[in-house]
């Protein structure tokens, strides 16, 4: 996988229907704290990343400057035959 620029799409209410969701695009949820994408070495399948919340034990760290977004750590879709393994860092996800 080489680098992909992705674009986020900021969602407010209820999350769109996943067969809307367009390939290279993060869709994300403040109010749900919910960052939702395709995964991005093109096989398809819905990435779910909880955002990290005060209080909540676990998920991805968000940044979002100057219209950039940047999820930390690294996505890894180990039980996917995939196996894709990237991070999202300045609307880019770069292969780990």
């Amino acid at each position: 996988m080489n680098p992909i620029e992705i674009t986020p799409v900021f969602v407010e209410g209820e999350m769109i229907d996943d067969s809307l969701f367009e390939e290279r695009k993060i869709y994300i949820s403040r109010e749900y704290g919910l960052a939702i994408h395709r995964c991005l070495c093109g096989c398809g399948n819905k990435v779910v990343m909880p955002i990290n919340h005060e209080g909540w034990d676990w998920g991805w760290n968000f940044i979002e400057a100057e219209g950039k977004v940047s999820f930390h750590p690294s996505v890894g879709n180990w039980n996917w035959p995939c196996q894709s393994h990237y991070v999202i860092t300045n609307n880019v996800a770069i292969p780990v």
